[in-house]
């Protein structure tokens, strides 16, 4: 179990990083927390918001979907071992995470302005398949980690596993609480994180999860 902390932190540390700076520079479009795009999709409806409003929020859903498949189908017809999967995994998720940084270049900008809601979706797309690539190599490839893209089921768990820890006392217990912990505290300050990034250098900071990816992709032993 210990050993899967500093990956689960740091894979939560990009989810909640670049979420949180796609969340503002895509002036509030989730790229990692998906199902909250639905949330926002109702909320415009029901505010009477503009209708690309809830067009961009909602196309977004069948493009995680056929991201997740298309990972799923490509993990089923490589002939690597799962070391080799995931680094190519973590390679590709880093160059879709490359593109929505450079999508935030002063020329993509431009382009942007002239085709707003086109452009949104693109550049929040770029994300989502990215994000959709993790949580399914995650699910496939590191089915005992803990999940690193949505905190909630994370948070109920950490605070089952605190009143386990208080009410008996032991090492194994405390082991859980530790994993937990490293998802939850490596998504808030990836969250932090990405909010400070986005504000100061725009969507360039989105090179810092990238770093982190290929890291992983070159350091990472199964």
């Amino acid at each position: 179990m210990t050993k899967q902390n500093p990956t689960t932190f740091f894979l939560s540390f990009i989810a909640g990083f670049v979420d949180t700076a796609g969340f503002i520079a895509l002036s509030g479009i989730f790229t990692a927390h998906i199902t909250g795009n639905l949330v926002l999709a109702g909320s415009s409806i029901a505010l009477y918001h503009k209708y690309d409003d809830v067009l961009s929020r909602l196309i977004l859903i069948p493009v995680f979907i056929v991201g997740v498949i298309l990972t799923s189908s490509v993990l089923k017809r490589l002939q690597y071992d799962d070391k080799k999967k995931l680094r190519f995994l973590f390679t590709l998720q880093a160059f879709l995470l490359l593109l929505f940084s450079f999508s935030g270049a002063a020329l993509f900008s431009h382009w942007i302005t002239v085709h707003a809601v086109t452009g949104i979706i693109i550049q929040a797309s770029l994300a989502v398949l990215a994000m959709a690539i993790q949580n399914t190599y995650v699910k496939l490839l590191l089915p005992n980690f803990m999940p690193t893209t949505v905190m909630t089921g994370n948070i109920t768990n950490f605070s089952i596993e605190i009143e386990k820890f208080l009410s008996a006392f032991s090492i194994r217990k405390s082991i859980k609480l530790t994993a937990t912990g490293y998802a939850v505290l490596g998504f808030l300050l990836g969250c932090v994180g990405g909010a400070f990034g986005v504000v100061e250098v725009g969507l360039l900071c989105i090179l810092f999860p990238v770093l982190i990816l290929i890291l992983l992709a070159f350091t990472k032993r199964q």
